[in-house]
């Protein structure tokens, strides 16, 4: 009940401030996990270099100088849902501008993950209150924008296809200076195959969790020709650690830090397989649940075969010469055209032609 009519309090707060505020300003709003989608952290950056002023702000925790902030600003900037733009009706003068965190377009989202265990009136009245005030959306490519436009129920000419910030990172990325500091910082032998196994979360009783190592990759480890590397979701904790001792978990570090040393991608329905696309090295999608998924959880855009180098099933027993061998996918000419190394620019130069 506090919490309740403390969000009330800030409601009204930034319906009086907004009145008597000119909104000139950029404010970039943070979600929890922003900070390992990297988006955010590339636009400020920017920003900085311009010598353009801007407005941070923790988008879960609701204070009076966030709300001044959030009166005064022009242009809003997203990258996920977040507490208090999920719970302010903002002003008509502003443009809140939603960076997608996800490059490409895999799982559903938005107006088109309704949840399965939930009235469909309250899922609509949830949805809409998370996501229904978008006025402009960013993509990782302009063969995406009829699909996020009905996502977020917003017009074709405001879903923008400049490209995920983040990426530009990867053309920057020192292949070898990566390879050895997490070989160093982890004691990963540099001479094996790396393979990155990087699932998404599973929601259990309104809980998030990840699965377990493939039984296959472990048995691929007793090989001795493999290390294996547990990349989990920025949203969930590894819970099981069974076989801890045959995998390494590397959740802690940012993507766009390990990326590049993985020889192969095993994932499942996690975004990742987007930025990874990048290296044109083998992707193998791996799932014990994968009809559980698609029927209980969100249901996916394209066919499992238009992300990966091979899908695996249950019963699958993979040599690390059949994994290895694999050509890489097209998911980066699919999904990441717009991401050319200069996407944080064009978003930033977006803003400022807001703010004219």
């Amino acid at each position: 009940m506090l919490k309740k009519y403390k969000i009330a309090f800030y409601k009204i707060l930034y319906k009086i401030l907004s009145q008597f505020e000119h909104q000139t300003e950029i404010a970039i709003v943070f979600g929890t996990a922003s900070k390992d989608y990297l988006n955010l952290d590339c636009i400020c950056q920017e920003l900085q270099n311009r010598n353009r002023k801007f407005f941070k702000i923790d988008g879960n925790k609701f204070s009076i100088s966030s709300i001044i902030k959030l009166a005064k600003s022009k242009v809003i900037c997203v990258d996920q849902s977040t507490q208090i733009i999920s719970n302010i009706l903002l002003c008509k003068n502003t443009e809140l501008i939603q960076v997608w965190h996800a490059g490409g377009a895999f799982k559903k989202f938005g107006f088109d993950a309704f949840r399965k265990d939930v009235d469909k009136t309250e899922e609509e009245r949830r949805i809409s209150r998370i996501h229904g005030q978008y006025d402009y959306v960013v993509c990782s490519d302009q063969k995406l924008i009829s699909i996020y436009a009905k996502a977020f129920r917003i017009s074709p000419d405001h879903v923008l296809p400049l490209g995920l910030p983040r990426t530009d990172l990867l053309y920057k990325v020192n292949y070898n200076n990566e390879k050895e500091f997490l070989s160093q910082k982890y004691n990963i032998n540099p001479n094996k195959k790396w393979i990155l196994y990087a699932p998404t979360f599973r929601t259990i009783s309104h809980n998030r969790t990840l699965p377990e190592v493939p039984a296959f990759l472990l048995d691929l480890k007793k090989t001795g020709k493999i290390e294996i590397l547990y990349k989990g979701h920025p949203s969930a904790k590894i819970m099981d650690k069974k076989d801890s001792e045959n995998w390494i978990d590397i959740s802690k570090e940012k993507s766009v830090d390990i990326l590049s040393t993985a020889d192969v991608l095993i994932s499942d329905f996690s975004s990742i397989i987007f930025d990874y696309a990048f290296f044109k090295k083998p992707i193998v999608f791996f799932s014990k649940d994968s009809k559980e998924y698609l029927l209980d959880e969100r249901g996916i855009y394209f066919d499992l075969n238009c992300y990966f180098s091979k899908v695996l099933n249950k019963t699958s027993n993979e040599t690390l010469e059949d994994l290895i061998k694999l050509t890489s996918s097209k998911v980066w000419c699919n999904f990441m055209s717009s991401c050319d190394g200069k996407s944080t620019r064009r978003c930033c130069d977006f803003f400022e032609k807001l703010l004219v």
